[in-house]
C-alpha cells in the first residue's frame, strides 16, 4: 500500500479544489460550508478518497467508485483521528450515511441514533451513556419535593442558544414553566457564537433566577447545532434542515427518556425560514415518541418582536434604547460591564 500518498488538500488551490469538486460530484457528495482542513488520499497524484474535519466532527467521506471497497475510507479516519487527537480532540463525532456505519464502527465508533438516511456515532462506547447520567444527576438537585422523577410528572424541555439572553428568551421560558412541575433548560454548548456558551449559561441563569422550577443543562454536543451538522451529503439545505430535526428528535427522545420529559417547548419562528422548516419537522417527528411539542408565540417589545439578532445588530449601533427594551436586567448589567467589553469590540467590527 506504501503507492497511496495522504496529504491535506488546499482548497485555496484552484488545482486541488477543482479534483475535490470532481471527486464529491462523483459520489454524490458537496464541500461542506464547515471545514477545518480536508485530507486526500493519492495513488500516483490521482486523488481518490478524502474525509474533512470540522472541530470534533468528521465529514466529507468520500471513495472514488471504482476504489470503494478496498479499505481506503479506513486509512483517511485513522489519519484524521490522530491530528485531531494531537489537536486536542479525544472526543469525536461524525455524522454520515447509513452505508458508512459498519466501517465506522469497525473504526471504534459507537452509534448514537440514526434514522432512514443518517447515522451519527462517537468514537467513546459509553459517551452519551454517560452524558443521559449526568443530566439525571443535575435533576436530582432540584428540590426533593419536586415531582421531577415521579411517574405522574409534568415535565418539559427548552433549548436555546441565547446569544445573548432576551426578554424574549425570558417570556419563553416563563410560559413554559407555569405549565409544567419542571422545566429543564438546555443552552446550546457549541462555541459558534459571539456570545461565549459560559457567558451565555450564565445569562440564562440570572435572567430567569425567579422562576424555581428549572433545571440547567448544557447540550454537549449530542444536541445538534447548525454548524456541526453537516450538509455535504444532502440534496439541499432544506432537505439537511429536515433531516437534522428528524434526528434531534431521535436524540430528545432518549433524553426525554432518561428526564421524564413529556413535552418540548419551541418558540415561533416568524422570520427564519429555516427554524420555520426544523420546528415544523420537529413537532411533527416528536409525536411518534408519544412527546407533545408546544409552539409558543414570540415576545414583542414596541411592536417588533425581540430577537437576539436584533440585541446584536443593537450593540453593534449603540442603540441602547432597543436595547432597554429587549434586554432584562442581568443582561444589561453584563453588556455595561468591563466583562462584555471584546464581545462588544468583536460584534462592532463585524460585517
Amino acid at each position: 500500500m506504501s503507492e497511496y500518498q495522504i496529504r491535506q488538500i488546499l482548497t485555496n488551490s484552484p488545482k486541488e479544489k477543482a479534483e475535490l469538486q470532481a471527486l464529491l460530484n462523483e459520489v454524490n457528495l458537496k464541500l461542506d460550508n464547515n471545514i477545518d482542513y480536508i485530507l486526500g488520499l493519492y495513488a500516483e497524484d490521482n486523488l481518490i478518497a478524502t474525509a474533512a474535519c470540522y472541530e470534533n466532527t468528521l465529514r466529507c467521506l468520500a471513495v472514488q467508485s471504482k476504489h470503494q471497497g478496498e479499505g481506503l475510507l479506513s486509512k483517511l479516519v485513522s489519519e484524521i483521528i490522530r491530528r485531531q487527537f494531537l489537536a486536542g480532540y479525544n472526543h469525536i463525532f461524525v455524522y454520515t450515511k447509513l452505508q458508512n456505519q459498519k466501517l465506522l464502527e469497525q473504526l471504534g465508533f459507537y452509534l448514537i441514533a440514526k434514522t432512514d438516511n443518517i447515522v451519527f456515532l462517537e468514537n467513546k462506547s459509553n459517551g452519551f451513556s454517560n452524558y443521559l447520567e449526568n443530566l439525571a444527576k443535575e435533576s436530582h438537585n432540584l428540590d426533593a419535593n419536586s415531582n421531577v422523577n415521579k411517574a405522574n410528572a409534568n415535565n418539559a424541555a427548552i433549548v436555546m442558544n441565547a446569544n445573548p439572553f432576551t426578554k424574549g428568551h425570558l417570556y419563553l421560558i416563563k410560559q413554559a414553566a407555569k405549565q409544567v412541575d419542571t422545566l429543564h433548560v438546555f443552552v446550546v454548548s457549541a462555541e459558534h457564537s459571539v456570545f461565549p456558551f459560559q457567558v451565555r449559561k450564565m445569562l440564562v441563569k440570572q435572567g430567569s433566577a425567579m422562576i424555581k422550577n428549572i433545571v440547567y443543562h448544557d447540550t454537549g454536543s449530542y444536541m445538534i447545532s447548525t454548524a456541526t451538522f453537516p450538509a455535504y451529503f444532502q440534496a439541499s439545505e432544506d432537505l439537511a434542515t429536515e433531516n437534522q430535526a428528524v434526528l434531534e428528535a431521535v436524540i430528545f427522545s432518549k433524553i426525554a427518556k432518561a428526564l421524564n420529559i413529556q413535552t418540548r417547548f419551541l418558540g415561533e419562528e416568524p422570520i427564519s425560514h429555516t427554524t420555520a422548516i426544523y420546528n415544523s419537522v420537529l413537532k411533527a417527528e416528536l409525536t411518534k415518541y408519544n412527546l407533545n411539542c408546544n409552539i409558543i408565540q414570540r415576545a414583542e417589545a414596541d411592536g417588533s418582536i425581540i430577537s437576539a439578532s436584533k440585541v446584536r445588530q443593537a450593540i453593534k449601533v449603540n442603540d441602547w434604547q432597543t436595547l432597554n427594551s429587549m434586554l432584562p436586567e442581568s443582561s444589561l448589567k453584563f453588556l455595561k460591564s468591563e466583562k462584555a467589553s471584546q464581545i462588544i469590540e468583536r460584534i462592532k467590527a463585524s460585517k
